[in-house]
């Protein structure tokens, strides 16, 4: 099982002296998340066109003991609704693991401004959470490049390429991932990210003590060249890859739930890294 991360500890201490407890006595943990990869457009040299998708993905278990991760609950009911310029429903089937329930498509409309509200029904209660939809923020590196969308320089040679910074305005939380190019319409899977799509307690050290996603910029580096670090990235020599960046923003949840709980919304930029 795995320990409470050092300020996840802390922010519990500061909430009991506040005299939060009701809270900190709840069980049940929820933390949800919608966010859309986006739609790219990208002429030579990467010649790429696809249609961004919805992730939205919940996890929902019980708290076994301050110092240990929460277990997932199966069998809750889950569903994402939202509203504003969009209306509709879906329900998350169970994922993976106990306590995953996941939905990735184009079923779940997403904007900016839309919002969005998680409900988990189980033994008999129910719990919520709900956030709005942010805009997203553009990645600096790619203000004003020609062509559109390519990370510079043009060509970015493979043999001396070492790592991509990727950085925005502002402190908003964020998450970044790279996915390789694998033809005209399609991508590859996942070769780096710091968002935490499978990992409990890293939802909940997001929710709540953001500070390694609200960094200015992060470095994603060539797999090589950083074999230790989480930002392993590039495969070594020519390719291509979408690189990511999501700004999200956090919610409210319902007050039977424990105060690590939340929901998140992101909006994306991306932009496309050739190396060639």
């Amino acid at each position: 099982m795995r320990s409470l991360p050092l300020a996840v500890t802390i922010a519990v201490a500061m909430l009991a002296g506040c005299g939060i407890v009701k809270k900190l006595e709840n069980r049940k943990v929820l933390a949800g998340l919608v966010m859309r990869s986006p739609d790219l457009a990208v002429g030579a040299p990467a010649n790429l066109t696809v249609t961004g998708v919805v992730t939205a993905q919940v996890f929902f278990g019980d708290l076994q003991g301050d110092t240990q991760a929460p277990t997932g609950l199966a069998d809750a009911a889950v569903t994402l609704a939202w509203a504003g310029g969009a209306t509709g429903s879906v329900t998350l089937p169970a994922g993976p693991s106990a306590g995953w329930y996941q939905l990735t498509g184009t079923s779940v409309a997403h904007q900016a401004g839309l919002t969005y509200t998680f409900t988990v029904r189980y033994g008999g209660e129910v719990f919520t959470g709900t956030v709005v939809a942010p805009a997203a923020e553009g990645i600096t590196e790619l203000a004003a490049v020609t062509p559109p969308l390519i990370f510079p320089p043009t060509p970015n040679l493979a043999a001396s390429f070492t790592k991509q910074t990727v950085s925005r305005t502002g402190s908003d939380t964020a998450v970044y991932a790279a996915n390789p190019i694998e033809g005209p319409t399609s991508l590859g899977p996942t070769s780096c990210t710091n968002a935490p799509l499978s990992d409990a307690w890293a939802m909940v050290q997001l929710l709540i003590a953001a500070g390694p996603w609200t960094v200015p910029s992060f470095e994603l580096w060539r797999t090589d060249l950083a074999p230790t670090a989480p930002q392993r990235c590039f495969a070594p020599g020519p390719g291509a890859w979408v690189v990511t960046l999501t700004t999200v923003r956090s919610g409210s949840v319902s007050g039977n739930l424990f105060f690590g709980s939340g929901v998140l919304a992101g909006s994306a930029d991306a932009g496309v890294l050739v190396l060639q």
